[in-house]
């Protein structure tokens, strides 16, 4: 990755930032905690309570730094202004209290999770009740927009990884089906995910070609909005990502159109003028944007793209990717909040897939661990084999009661049967291209606390 793209990558970690901010009563710094792990490895998270609290019943975010709000001056003293430090107390007060202080002293990048640990267990979120992996020293996030050089990976790296606290955060598998979303297995992400290829998005595009595989019909463009309204109703967040050189591709491809030449922002525009219009274009306009955006060229998801360009390999018709990629952006545009569109920054320069299991059988309070694709000064493939099958269940078993599609409740076993043959079929293509040649993991964790790593 050079120098311009490690820049572009934080600039556009500075946009996510600013609009996710809010400011609270007193005028605190604010973001959510489902933020705060979306944001995960890219932020210093700093604990401000006492030692006490930390191993109390609440416990802390597992990987965080502990500076008492007596001694907080101590992170602008050791940090630049532009870092960026998310502050935990156990309901918010102190650590609002300590992003006020902080923004005193100059820094500009701070915020108080708010709601503060009572949020974070709330939404679902494991956290940690030993010492063990809290840290003294304060330092820059590590792994925020490190260049990356793509080497391979041996076992001692990846061993590393897994051991490290911060690498890692946990969350129950209730939550996971209702305030979590499933990223991408790509390794260009910051934040702890739940991967698979593609997403959402992936997962969604598979369900719906499933479908068509198993009743013999074409599902319309309408019958796609509907399921994707129905999926948004009834699991809540939903993923999709692009990168920053498939945005450029769709700019240039829109500034090259006359009939668009009255609906976009200024050439000079700031990255925070298109962020805001990306969300909401000029509604006269929406569908002359939709021809550009459905382009291969400018799907940023690699497992997309590929999906499109090699329909009948992947087993799902371009024409079904493209009614997806419509419903998908006029729902974001109609103020779908559930619907994320993520911007990542950079190239691929993955060194490894790790495929990640837990030793027991899921079940709602089972604890799934959620691994950052941000391995030291390299990047990983992180892919959730087994949560993602559970999760592949529940989309059978949900699209099974949707009527007119020319499926039964009792079809959800043979839907499901249907979506792992095919999912193994796409998972393999697009491994096939973006990580041919990787030496593969699996990571096991088990009941003890303990973790099994083996080369595959």
């Amino acid at each position: 990755m050079s120098n311009a793209e490690v820049s572009a990558a934080e600039r556009l970690f500075r946009v996510t930032w600013r609009a996710a901010l809010r400011r609270g009563e007193g005028g605190a710094p604010t973001l959510p905690a489902e933020v705060v792990l979306d944001l995960g490895r890219s932020a210093l998270l700093v604990d401000v309570r006492g030692e006490a609290e930390l191993i109390g019943s609440m416990g802390h975010v597992p990987g965080i730094t502990w500076v008492p709000a007596g001694e907080i001056a101590a992170v602008a003293a050791a940090l630049d202004a532009d870092a960026p430090v998310i502050l935990i107390s156990s309901y918010g007060e102190r650590s609002a209290a300590a992003a006020l202080a902080l923004e005193a002293l100059g820094m500009r990048y701070v915020a108080s999770m708010a709601g503060g640990m009572a949020a974070w267990r709330a939404g679902g979120f494991v956290s940690a009740r030993e010492m063990i992996g809290v840290s003294r020293e304060i330092t820059r996030p590590r792994c925020a927009f490190v260049a990356a050089d793509g080497a391979a990976l041996d076992v001692a790296a990846i061993r590393a990884h897994v051991g490290d606290p911060a690498a890692i955060k946990r969350v129950r598998v209730a939550a996971l089906l209702l305030q979590t979303k499933a990223s991408c297995v790509d390794g260009r992400d910051q934040h702890e995910v739940i991967g698979t290829p593609g997403g959402d998005a992936g997962e969604m595009l598979l369900k719906l070609a499933a479908v068509e595989a198993m009743t013999g019909r074409r599902l319309t463009e309408a019958q796609v909005e509907g399921l994707l309204i129905g999926h948004l109703d009834a699991f809540g967040r939903f993923y999709m990502h692009t990168d920053l050189a498939a945005i450029n591709r769709f700019i240039a491809s829109m500034r090259a159109d006359p009939a668009l030449a009255e609906a976009l922002p200024p050439r000079d525009s700031a990255p925070d003028v298109w962020r805001r219009w990306n969300a909401a274009p000029p509604a006269a306009y929406h569908e002359r944007i939709l021809e550009h955006l459905i382009q291969p060229a400018h799907v940023g998801c690699g497992h997309l793209r590929l999906m499109m360009e090699n329909s009948e390999a992947y087993g799902a018709r371009r024409g079904l990717c493209e009614s997806f990629l419509r419903a998908f952006f006029r729902l974001r545009w109609a103020g779908a909040i559930e619907a994320e569109y993520v911007i990542l920054g950079g190239g691929h320069q993955e060194g490894a897939v790790v495929n990640v299991l837990v030793e027991e059988e899921l079940w709602p309070f089972t604890k799934i661990p959620l691994l950052s694709p941000a391995c030291g000064g390299a990047q990983i493939f992180v892919n959730h084999p087994q949560v993602v099958d559970y999760l592949r269940r529940q989309l059978a078993g949900f699209v099974c009661q949707v009527p007119g599609l020319g499926l039964e409740p009792g079809d959800h076993e043979a839907l499901h049967e249907r979506m792992r043959e095919l999912g193994t079929i796409q998972i393999s293509r697009t491994l096939e291209r973006l990580a041919n040649g990787l030496p593969a993991f699996e990571v096991m964790f088990l009941r003890s606390g303990e973790v099994e790593l083996r080369a595959v």
